[in-house]
């Protein structure tokens, strides 16, 4: 159910998709239609970092989306502890 908050809140939020994200927005709805978090989809789409912290600005406050942000880049990356 998380994933499809996820999906829904991300098309809610970008009425047009792709006049965001651009060409990354499929990407983007295909790994969150499989499952991935809306953060992990964004990063893995290779999403530009600021609008990622934008759209996730969305769901936590602005100073949160910055480390939110990053604790998705260093997951996607095979770094589950956040990395120094």
């Amino acid at each position: 159910m998380t994933q499809k908050v996820g999906l829904h809140a991300f098309l809610r939020i970008n009425r047009k998709p792709r006049a965001r994200v651009g060409e990354k927005t499929e990407d983007a709805l295909d790994r969150l239609r499989e499952g991935e978090s809306l953060g992990i989809a964004l990063v893995r789409a290779n999403v530009p970092e600021a609008m990622r912290r934008k759209l996730l600005g969305h769901f936590v406050s602005e100073d949160l989306a910055d480390a939110l942000d990053r604790h998705y880049v260093c997951d996607a990356a095979g770094d589950e502890e956040g990395g120094a």
